[in-house]
C-alpha cells in the first residue's frame, strides 16, 4: 500500500497524485535552487485550432530560498518559499496540497532542520 492509497483510506476523501516536480539543486556555495514545473497545456488541440500548439512540455522554473549547511554537507530549503509555489498551484476544489521531499527544511535561520510545516490558512503542507 502506498502513502497515497494509505491517506485515501484513513479520511475517506479522494487523494491526486501530481506528477513529480523537479528540484535543481546547487552543487556549490553560493548556487541558488529551482522549483522545475512542466506547465499544463492542451494535450490535443481541437481539430480547428487557429493557433500553434506546442509539441514539447514547457518547463516553468521559480527559485527557491535555500539554506547552506556545508558543514554539514547539507542544503535546506525554505520552507515559506515552497507554501509559495504550492498556493499557486492548488485546485479550487482541493481540500489541500501537500509536497513531500527528501531535501531537508528549514523555516528560520535558527532552525537545525524542520521535518515538516503545514500553513492549513492556506491549504498547503510541506513535509
Amino acid at each position: 500500500m502506498n502513502l497515497a492509497d494509505y491517506t485515501q483510506r484513513f479520511y475517506s476523501l479522494p487523494v491526486v497524485v501530481l506528477p513529480a516536480v523537479k528540484l535543481k539543486l546547487p552543487t556549490k556555495k553560493g548556487g541558488v535552487a529551482y522549483w522545475n514545473c512542466e506547465l499544463n497545456e492542451m494535450k490535443d488541440p481541437p481539430a480547428k485550432a487557429t493557433r500553434t500548439f506546442r509539441t514539447s512540455p514547457r518547463v516553468q522554473s521559480k527559485q527557491l530560498e535555500l539554506n547552506h549547511r556545508w558543514s554539514h554537507g547539507r542544503i535546506q530549503l525554505k520552507v515559506d518559499s515552497i507554501h509559495n509555489l504550492l498556493r499557486q498551484q492548488i485546485a479550487d476544489d482541493a481540500l489541500c496540497l501537500i509536497g513531500l521531499t527528501m531535501v531537508d527544511l528549514f523555516e528560520d535561520e535558527t532552525d537545525l532542520f524542520v521535518a515538516g510545516l503545514a500553513a492549513g490558512n492556506q491549504r498547503v503542507a510541506v513535509f
